[in-house]
């Protein structure tokens, strides 16, 4: 992808290119750049409208997955979290049950039964490994969330336009009966 440039005569290899623009970028202000913006400075330098949408719907498939991925991590250590606080808990009760009764030591059948059920439930939550169906399951589960977020919005707006409308019409009505009363009383 060498191009000459037209004011130097330098030429820059591909991987110079990539270097170059991610260091720019890297020293550049802190800000997100835009859809349009991204394809007009892309277009700038020779690249193609298609190739950027090919790349850009990559790297929100990526994203999509990545924040797929922390989403189901996230909601195994709350499950985790929950159990352990449960064990503790009754485990503890059940000793000051046994402590505090006559008779042998049996609150550890409990804790051992319930321990080796929280430790199967410890490897599973700190496992870092999601199967490809865990992922597209929390995928369709965030698009469904968007898509209800965004109905909500949309019901809020149409909501406030009808508010709007109302309002303007109350106001109209209100102007045209000051109109007619003005004109009235001009008449007379």
């Amino acid at each position: 992808m060498a191009k000459p440039d037209k004011q130097s005569g330098r030429r820059y290899t591909e991987a110079e290119v990539r270097a170059i623009l991610e260091r720019a970028l890297r020293d550049a202000q802190a800000r997100d750049v835009g859809h349009d913006e991204l394809v007009a400075a892309a277009e700038e330098i020779g690249i193609s409208r298609g190739a950027i949408e090919a790349a850009s719907r990559d790297i929100e498939h990526v994203r999509g997955e990545a924040e797929a991925r922390a989403a189901i991590l996230a909601r195994r250590r709350k499950g985790f979290r929950s159990h352990l606080f449960s064990f503790l808990v009754v485990n503890a009760f059940l000793f000051a049950i046994n402590a505090l009764t006559p008779g042998p030591w049996w609150f550890f059948w409990p804790l051992l039964g319930w321990g080796l059920g929280l430790a199967f439930h410890a490897r599973a939550a700190l496992s870092s490994d999601v199967s490809p169906r865990q992922l597209r399951r929390q995928i369709e589960r965030s698009a469904a969330l968007a898509r209800r977020e965004e109905d909500r919005r949309l019901k809020e707006r149409r909501r406030v336009e009808q508010l709007e409308r109302k309002q303007r019409l109350e106001r109209s009505a209100e102007e045209l009966g000051h109109a007619v009363e003005e004109g009235v009383a001009t008449v007379l």
